[in-house]
């Protein structure tokens, strides 16, 4: 098939994994309404240097995600689809990006599959349709790399470093210094088990690079520490950035291992495929086109990094995925070409325990997903529909067709099987199952954060009681006093200061003080929102 031909596709893949009903969801908690309500507020006061949320500095995440999504937002409006526009544009960039490179190192099919294993890598298909920052990093890191890797592969190509440098700067404002931090480590491993330490880094430190790098990545960190001083220098680099490393800023913790399941499950069917794509690849680190091994330094660079890191979330892997895909794209290349067998014995194994697991994962979802949403739902168990069922049916049609007929050595048919299967379950998944879970859980306060803001008026106040929802500061459009359960008296005085309209959950009624004469306006699910007198 032709490239172009590929290219197609490969745009009609994206649009139907992350734009089709982009906009139909309310925002996802916590991250999402976040970022949404601070690139608005941006919108609505002209400043675009400090992102605010709920009427506080928001200074945990640089700039980057905030200047793409402004203009998004007054393109097509504040809401969803705006918001969310970005993250899909960036992933499509990706996984084009990612054919175009390797079809220079590889045959067309290489290039294509490598494409569809980015596409489909069930993190990209949260994060591509997420109003977070999280897909500007991993493209621009990205592009970052294999233009380092193409600089250091063809110097006759003198494009390729001044473009890694100004791809990390713009990576640096998506997400900080981790940009810098990653990719350096990643060139420096590479070379210095390439033996070319010294010659790789004179090649790529040119004074055009660096330059570029400083005027595309310090202007915003210089005006902001200007305009706030040790206020941003405190929250941005030492309790963000250093104390998420070493944990004191997030209580998401987990052990060392806590990243193999996670790559195994967020990645697959791919990750099944990792030993038989890193086969040999320790002989090729001399080679004049080291491709594979370049991507072994990358993983085991962020893999290992974020395996000690103190803080820890399942998508603090997610840029070791392209260079994952490329080298899955190569195990199948060489299976499909008949070449080689290396590592796809364990490969059959890891499919086989991986596969299995999830499907009987999905399978029990079917019987536990109505007591799943109960809590959401006020206590009382809620129909899943036949998503889970589905998605148990097509995880077990690709596993255990695409196992079947790798072991009869039909590695064409077993590709098509998995991918076709794939994607219609990550459909499944988005306009299936996350549609049931909105309707529990994102709805209920959507449409409570709506009405609390027609009641409050001009000196009224809103609190979330015993629970925390960035999303009921987003859609109430209106600062929010989030109120812990111990913390009760707060709402005592809350309420002599003006009318008073209280979002909890039903479970924490009981904990609510009796002596502030709330009565309920509204309940929908688990939750409830309350109001003293007529609420404003």
């Amino acid at each position: 098939m032709k490239p172009r031909n590929v290219i197609l596709l490969l745009l009609l893949l994206c649009g139907v994994l992350y734009f089709s009903r982009l906009g139909s969801l309310a925002f996802f908690e916590e991250d999402e309404p976040r970022f949404a309500a601070a690139a608005r507020t941006m919108l609505e006061t002209g400043d675009y240097i400090t992102p605010r949320f709920n009427g506080k500095l928001r200074i945990n995440k640089p700039i980057l995600y905030y200047w793409l999504a402004v203009p998004s937002l007054a393109l097509f409006g504040v809401g969803e689809f705006g918001a969310r526009f970005p993250s899909a544009v960036l992933t499509t960039a990706l996984v084009l990006m990612l054919f175009l490179f390797a079809r220079r190192y590889g045959s067309t099919r290489y290039a294509a599959i490598a494409a569809f294993a980015t596409a489909t890598c069930l993190q990209f298909t949260v994060l591509g349709r997420a109003a977070v920052a999280d897909m500007g990093f991993i493209f621009f890191l990205t592009a970052a790399l294999l233009a380092f890797y193409r600089a250091y592969t063809d110097p006759a190509d003198r494009r390729c470093v001044p473009l890694s440098w100004a791809a990390l700067a713009l990576a640096t404002l998506a997400k900080g210094p981790a940009a810098v931090v990653l990719a350096g480590s990643v060139v420096l491993l590479f070379l210095l088990l390439r033996g070319d330490l010294g010659g790789g880094l004179r090649r790529l430190c040119t004074p055009l690079g660096l330059l570029l790098f400083l005027l595309i990545a310090v202007p915003w960190f210089a005006a902001e520490l200007v305009l706030l001083g040790k206020t941003f220098y405190r929250g941005f680099f030492l309790a963000e950035h250093f104390g998420r490393y070493a944990g004191t800023a997030d209580p998401h913790h987990g052990p060392v291992w806590y990243f193999v399941p996670v790559l195994l499950g967020v990645f697959y069917p791919w990750s099944c495929f990792l030993p038989a794509g890193l086969a040999g690849v320790w002989r090729e680190r001399h080679a004049a086109s080291p491709l594979r091994f370049f991507c072994l330094c990358w993983i085991a660079v962020v893999f290992g990094i974020f395996s000690f890191c103190g803080t820890k979330l399942p998508h603090y892997i997610a840029p070791l995925y392209p260079a994952a895909a490329l080298l899955v794209a190569w195990a199948w290349e060489e299976r499909l070409a008949r070449r080689a067998e290396g590592g796809w014995r364990f490969s059959l194994w890891m499919l086989a325990v991986v596969g299995g697991l999830l499907t009987a994962a999905f399978a029990i979802l079917i019987h536990k997903g109505p007591q799943l949403l109960a809590p959401l739902a006020g206590g009382t168990p809620q129909p899943v529909g036949p998503a889970p069922a589905l998605l148990a049916v097509l995880f077990g049609v690709g596993w255990l067709g695409c196992l079947l007929l790798l072991r009869q050595w039909r590695p064409a048919p077993a590709l098509g099987v998995l991918g076709g299967t794939l994607v219609a379950a990550i459909l499944c998944l988005h306009l299936g199952l996350a549609p049931v879970i909105a309707r529990h859980w994102q709805e209920p306060l959507r449409d409570l954060a709506v009405e609390a803001a027609a009641h409050v008026g001009d000196r009224g106040q809103i609190a979330l009681f015993a629970y925390s929802a960035s999303g009921v500061v987003y859609y109430g459009r209106h600062p929010v006093v989030r109120v812990r359960q111990e913390q009760a008296y707060r709402l005592r005085a809350m309420a002599r200061r003006g009318p008073l309209l209280v979002i909890t959950t039903t479970r924490r009624l009981p904990h609510l003080p009796s002596d502030l004469g709330l009565r309920e306006l509204r309940r929908r699910g688990g939750f409830v929102l309350l109001g003293v007198g007529s609420g404003g």
